[in-house]
């Protein structure tokens, strides 16, 4: 079987500690699978899977049109993981007077729209315009992941509210005690493995607490994944009042794949590729 894992024109492939893709291929060759790594959509090589791995909340269209070519390709449908096209989440909140309770200020665009204001300084010109665009809104949203938290949707500051980068949800976060609590669910073809992390803080970052014993993943969350179409990623989510809340997806999931704290993730997750082709 060739795999190839299709990036964007720009994405720095010899950085491999940035994404953890990188710890997978290892892994995939092992197992007899040959890996292709290809930059931008022009020559695009043979291949029996493509894994669309571009590290963008909105992956451009030209990406779509380069892939029709190919019948098997992870994440095709999965090209929009903006927080305000992710489907039936019951989050978000629309005007200052639509929820009482304690709310939270996100980023529209992924990960603190950091992937494309880093793209943005790499833009080549002559790339179409909705592109070009795209990309120089996100270079409007708010820097870093410091996502402030409000006692009620009154109190955010009237400036968010215009600014279509940024969204306001509600807080319902997951408590274990004075903790919180958040729960990753990672997915690679026919495998699935969730962890949770503990963190004194109420914004959970994946470095702020560690990898505990895996924890089943609820039939919800499975259901949402196939619903969005994401062969390959991450879904982020906390269980609130006894149903689980999807927080944010993530479709080029970050960091390096490589530590002994991911070997028991990966080691897990490897053989999802030739079981899904094998299905």
């Amino acid at each position: 079987m060739r795999l190839l894992i299709l990036h964007h024109d720009r994405a720095n492939l010899r950085r491999v500690e940035t994404h953890y893709i990188f710890g997978l291929c290892p892994h995939w060759q092992q197992q007899g699978i040959e890996i292709v790594h290809h930059a931008g959509c022009a020559n695009l090589p043979p291949a029996d899977v493509v894994l669309l791995h571009v590290d963008l909340s909105v992956v451009p269209d030209r990406f779509e049109r380069a892939l029709r070519a190919y019948p098997r390709v992870w994440n095709r449908a999965c090209v929009d993981i903006r927080k305000r096209s992710l489907p039936d989440r019951g989050l978000m909140v629309s005007a200052p007077g639509d929820y009482a309770g304690p709310v939270i200020v996100k980023t529209d665009l992924n990960c603190g729209a950091g992937p494309e204001r880093v793209l943005f300084r790499k833009l080549k010109w002559t790339w179409d315009p909705k592109e070009l665009w795209q990309n120089f809104r996100a270079t409007r949203a708010p820097e870093g992941r410091d996502y402030p938290i409000y006692s009620s949707a009154a109190s955010v500051p009237a400036a968010v509210w215009r600014d279509r980068t940024r969204v306001v949800e509600r807080f319902l976060p997951e408590r274990e005690g004075d903790s919180y609590v958040v729960r990753w669910a990672y997915f690679c073809g026919a495998r699935q493995m969730a962890f949770r992390s503990v963190s004194a803080k109420p914004v959970v970052r994946w470095s702020a607490g560690d990898l505990e014993e895996p924890i089943p993943i609820p039939a919800a969350v499975s259901a949402y994944r196939e619903r969005i179409g994401l062969d390959y990623g991450k879904i982020d989510y906390v269980e609130h009042e006894g149903r689980p809340l999807i927080l944010d997806v993530n479709k080029t999931v970050g960091g390096p794949g490589f530590s002994e704290r991911h070997s028991r993730l990966t080691a897990e997750l490897a053989p999802g590729l030739a079981e899904w082709f094998a299905s």
